[in-house]
């Protein structure tokens, strides 16, 4: 049965959250890519297209070359339209289903610890579904976050009050006087499960800690990116989620040493700390990791970023990066001479 009917109906759904959305066509609409962000340069760049095909609405975008059918492209930019848009289809072809389809973030429901819900709750979305103008979209794009990683980050609207929808009392009434907008990063183990989180605070507020994070599992090692890498290869570890974001095949230790040995052996580990070579703690820590025979990255004198997210920034390619990463990477006794020739303290 034809439902190039149902896809131009939910085609005009979604038209209000696509930028420069223009109908062109009788079957052809133009807009912004929702996936690649266009261009950052010229915002009136629109090089992402839904066109019909085969009696099917079809998207491609001429600039990051993704293409999608409507349900995918749906499922990315508003998981309970999605959901709609499948009963519909169902219902169309004249198929019952009193189960309705489990959205894109309502699977992350289907967690170890079953009693929490935490991707469901009224506010929270995905970065990749903010409109461009909001404060949370507005930062991550500043820290020139790759708009194909925007899907893996989150926004709540008041970070405690979320928390304590489904942790009990883990925030003071103090606290939640205080509350505030947080971007959520997922720790999501190998078979999707998500175990624990980090809110990431985005506004200017001294009085609260950067970042916080919370285990629903505390028997899982407090890692970011478990899902995402391949253990046949090389495996990066840097110290924050963001800085793993724009590394291939990296975890991130989000704020503890982890227990990384249960993860992979230490040969395809390249340990990747801040370039901080004052800091007592990051300086006690990458002793350590030489001494316990790991691989590890010893940042060259003429590089004077912090953390891979400001080189990013200071107009460092990620090509770049990994070259100085790789060209700098350290074991054994080369590591502790090296080391001893970075640290200041």
């Amino acid at each position: 049965m034809n439902t190039l009917w149902l896809d131009h109906k939910y085609t005009n759904l979604i038209s209000v959250r696509l930028e420069h959305f223009k109908r062109k066509d009788n079957n052809l609409y133009n807009f912004r890519c929702p996936y690649c962000g266009d261009s950052h340069k010229n915002k009136s760049k629109a090089r992402g297209y839904l066109f019909e095909n085969k009696g099917a609405m079809i998207f491609k975008c001429h600039n990051c070359h993704i293409s999608a059918g409507m349900g995918s492209f749906l499922k990315h930019l508003d998981p309970q339209l999605f959901t709609e848009y499948r009963l519909d289809i169902l219902k169309e072809n004249g198929q019952s289903n009193n189960t309705p389809f489990v959205s894109d973030i309502t699977k992350f429901a289907k967690q170890r610890i079953d009693k929490f819900n935490i991707f469901s709750c009224e506010g929270i979305k995905k970065i990749s579904q903010l409109h461009q103008d909001h404060q949370a979209k507005i930062y991550i794009d500043k820290r020139l976050i790759p708009p194909n990683k925007h899907y893996m980050l989150y926004y709540v609207p008041k970070f405690c009050a979320w928390v304590n929808t489904f942790v009990e009392n883990k925030f003071s009434t103090e606290a939640l006087k205080l509350d505030e907008p947080r971007i959520i990063l997922p720790f999501i183990d190998e078979k999707g499960y998500v175990f624990g989180f980090q809110g990431r605070s985005y506004l200017n507020s001294s009085h609260k800690l950067r970042y916080i994070t919370i285990m629903l599992d505390q028997t899982k090692p407090k890692l970011f990116g478990l899902n995402k890498i391949d253990l046949t290869k090389k495996i990066y570890c840097v110290e924050g989620p963001i800085d793993s974001l724009f590394i291939p095949n990296c975890i991130a230790l989000a704020g503890a040493d982890g227990d990384l040995e249960k993860i992979a052996d230490k040969r395809s580990l390249v340990m990747i700390y801040d370039n901080e070579p004052r800091n007592f703690d990051i300086v006690k820590k990458i002793n350590k990791c030489i001494d316990n025979n790991y691989n590890v990255v010893i940042w060259p004198k003429d590089i004077e970023h912090k953390d891979i997210n400001d080189m990013v920034i200071s107009g460092l390619s990620v090509d770049n990066i990994m070259n100085i990463i790789d060209n700098n990477t350290y074991r054994g006794l080369s590591a502790k001479i090296k080391f001893n020739e970075w640290k200041r303290i």
